[in-house]
Order: structure tokens, then sequence, then C-alpha cells
């Protein structure tokens, strides 16, 4: 009404808001016997883990992909490298054939040889191309699956946070935990452990491989692994 009107109410009411000073999240602790305050900031400094990641976040993070398929994409990748092996044993074999590289033989019998080779390093090429195809489904079907449930947990605990939390939690940390780490769950993390579930296969049939060519690499391999730990 005063507005409306006109009088002198309202120059003095935004003369007041004028001179109000901008609000700060504070919070004001009791002083000595004096009565003064001494005025605290309420946000709090981001914690940060450093170091190596702890046992306990890919056990949540397995346990969120399923037990069952995590177990299915390494079987998966065992067999593809075991395939693959195969494929390069076979294809030596094929190579290093005495019969064919002699010559003391048949057309016919060259003809059913290579056939014979070929159809077995087909088969053991498909089988590559079956396994590769099955842990890639599961793989990103679960990892997929698995993001979205831990984004669905997330949520549910900052709604259900009691507002002490939003008084000293910036608006843009929350933010930052649902689209940097969510991006991060759903492309970043299930091609870093695509690769070092690779890696890991491929690294062991290497040793295996050598391992068996040569022998005496066996009883190289355990030191060069703890040189490899302590320099890690």
């Amino acid at each position: 009404l005063e507005m409306m009107a006109g009088g002198s109410g309202t120059h003095a009411t935004t003369s007041t808001e004028e001179k109000r000073p901008p609000l700060r999240l504070v919070s004001v602790v009791a002083g000595g016997g004096g009565g003064n305050g001494a005025v605290v900031r309420l946000t709090e400094d981001e914690a940060m883990e450093t170091g190596t990641v702890k046992f306990g976040v890919f056990k949540t993070y397995i346990q969120n992909v399923g037990t069952f398929a995590t177990l299915v994409i390494f079987v998966m990748f065992a067999l593809f490298q075991l395939s693959s092996v195969l494929g390069n044993v076979w294809l030596s074999k094929w190579t290093g054939d005495q019969q064919i590289e002699s010559g003391n033989i048949t057309a016919t019998q060259l003809m059913e040889k290579n056939r014979m080779y070929l159809s077995v390093y087909g088969a053991l090429g498909a089988a590559q191309a079956l396994f590769v195809l099955i842990y890639a489904c599961v793989g990103a079907l679960r990892m997929v699956t698995a993001a979205s449930t831990m984004h669905s947990a997330m949520l549910d605990r900052v709604l259900k946070a009691p507002m002490s939390f939003f008084d000293t939690t910036p608006v843009g940390r929350i933010v930052n935990r649902f689209s940097r780490d969510v991006e991060t769950l759903d492309n970043q993390l299930p091609q870093i452990i695509f690769m070092w579930i690779m890696c890991v296969f491929s690294v062991l049939a290497t040793l295996v491989v050598i391992s068996v060519n040569t022998p005496l690499f066996a009883g190289v391999i355990v030191p060069l692994l703890l040189a490899y730990l302590a320099i890690q």
C-alpha cells in the first residue's frame, strides 16, 4: 500500500534494502564470556583420495556389474587368448609340414591336407570371433547396468541427505558427481577395464608360449616379476 501511495515508507524500505550486505554462508560459533562469536565457513574442502585405488572400490563395481557376468567376461577372454595362441601354433604346424615341404605328395593329398589345415584354422578364427562377441556384449550390457545402478544409488543418497549436507556442500560439487564422474562410469571405466583384461591375458599368453618353447625362461619369470613390482 505504501508503494502504491508513494509515501515515505517506500523510500525507507528501499534505502534499507540497498544498504543490506550480501548474504554469506557462514556459521557463528559462540565465543568466550564476552559474547563475541567467531565467523567460520560452513562449506568444507573437498576430500580427494590419493595413491592406489582400494580393493573395496573394485569390489563394489564388480558387485554392481554382477559376479557371474564378471566371471563370464574373464572366461571368454581367456578362451579368446587360448584360441588365438592355438591358431598361431596351428599355422606354424601348417607351414612346417614336412610332407608338404618335401614335395613328396600327390595333388589329391596336398588338397586334402590344405583343406584340413584351413578348416581347423578357420574354426579357431571363428571361435575367437564368437568369444569376443560374447564378452563384448556381456561387458557392455552389464557395465551400463552397473553405471545406472550406481547413479540411482547416488541420487537416492543425495535426495535423502539432511539439509546440513546441502549447507556444507557446494552445488557445483554435487553437479560434478552427477556429470563428470557418471561420464567416467559410462565411458572411460569400461574401456580401461577391457584394456586391462586384454593386457593381462596377452602377457600371460606370451609368457606361457615362451616358457613352452624355452623352458629355461620359466625360471626367470619370478625374478622379473619381483623386479617389476619393486619398480612399480
